[in-house]
């Protein structure tokens, strides 16, 4: 197993836990049990789940009331206390429970994204709720194969606006990166991350996108820029005409995870 393996592996066990630790997923005795769990997640998605605390009950063992598992809405929605908004904490008191109410609206969105991204992974990419705020997510992705990024690890944080789906999140690069189509800043020139509207240029947002599909869109121009609307112009130059001296600038900026630790 090579180390951008161990690392990738690493990753996905410490939000599996974390995820675990939402939703407060019983041991498999009790989802056979259980039928709201049953319908809600089916057992062949549970397969890697293991309880922690390796508590086990025999068929004639009742589970105490603070054992007995609530529904998988319930465990998601104590993340949605700490995202909405109030106005002693810099929320503006004129929108009041509107804003609540879409703020409530943009979590319950994120709730099934989350759900969806750790019962059905795609190799390459995973992202997670910042602490448990669900506006704010921390995202990992790995460099495309047969590409200068190959055997790359970024990562990258999403901020989720009031609004969200009906406009895209905000997308920063937060490891160092060499990219036509990506600043020094880590910002990202893509059209998917550009909002929609009704004159809206082919390819902006709409609202059936969701993080997957800014992932997978962000991986997949790692491989092929954009290079008619660079953000580094000189990328843009080199990727084109020298791709000896575009792969070594892309090695010196990279930096890997642990390197971004120690640098910090």
């Amino acid at each position: 197993m090579t180390r951008l393996e161990t690392e990738e592996k690493s990753e996905k066990k410490e939000n599996q836990e974390r995820f675990e630790d939402i939703i407060n997923i019983p041991d498999r005795t009790q989802l056979k049990s259980d039928s709201s769990y049953r319908s809600a997640f089916p057992l062949h998605n549970l397969s890697s789940h293991e309880h922690r605390d390796n508590k086990t009950f025999s068929p004639t063992t009742t589970p105490t009331k603070s054992s007995q598992p609530k529904s998988m809405a319930s465990r998601l929605n104590t993340m949605s206390t700490a995202s909405a908004p109030s106005v002693g904490q810099g929320a503006k008191s004129t929108s009041g429970p509107a804003n609540a109410t879409t703020n409530g609206n943009v979590v319950k969105r994120l709730q099934s994204e989350l759900m969806t991204l750790m019962t059905q992974p795609t190799a390459g990419i995973s992202a997670f709720p910042s602490g448990s705020d669900m506006t704010h997510w921390n995202a990992t992705l790995q460099g495309p194969t047969e590409t200068p990024y190959a055997n790359k690890t970024f990562k990258l944080t999403l901020a989720y606006p009031n609004n969200y789906p009906y406009a895209p999140p905000e997308v920063l690069f937060k490891t160092p990166i060499y990219h036509p189509n990506v600043d020094f800043s880590g910002r990202i020139c893509l059209d998917i991350l550009k909002p929609g509207g009704s004159g809206k240029e082919e390819g902006a947002w709409s609202a059936v996108m969701n993080t997957q599909t800014v992932l997978l869109s962000i991986q997949s121009l790692l491989g092929e820029p954009n290079n008619a609307s660079p953000l580094n112009g000189e990328a843009a130059l080199l990727w084109d005409s020298d791709k000896a001296e575009f792969k070594r600038k892309v090695d010196a900026r990279h930096l890997e995870p642990a390197e971004m630790e120690e640098a910090a």
